[in-house]
């Protein structure tokens, strides 16, 4: 698996035949970037690995308000 950071706001996710690439999960707790577009939005990614091989991925959006994490919720 390769994750990527630092644009501050969320980007693709690609898996396929068993490699996982998360290009950006966003801000999850990085307070103070609320006029930065999509800035508030995250994602937690849980993936199962089998062999060495990416089997499955779970994806958990999350949402920063203030100091509070709201998980499953992006609007």
């Amino acid at each position: 698996a390769v994750i990527g950071s630092h644009p501050h706001v969320r980007q693709p996710i690609e898996f396929n035949n068993g490699r996982v690439i998360a290009y950006s999960l966003g801000n999850f707790l990085f307070p103070g970037m609320e006029e930065m577009r999509g800035a508030e939005e995250s994602e937690i990614v849980r993936l199962g690995v089998f062999h060495g091989r990416a089997i499955y991925r779970d994806v958990f959006p999350a949402r920063l308000s203030g100091l509070t994490v709201s998980l499953g919720v992006l609007y």
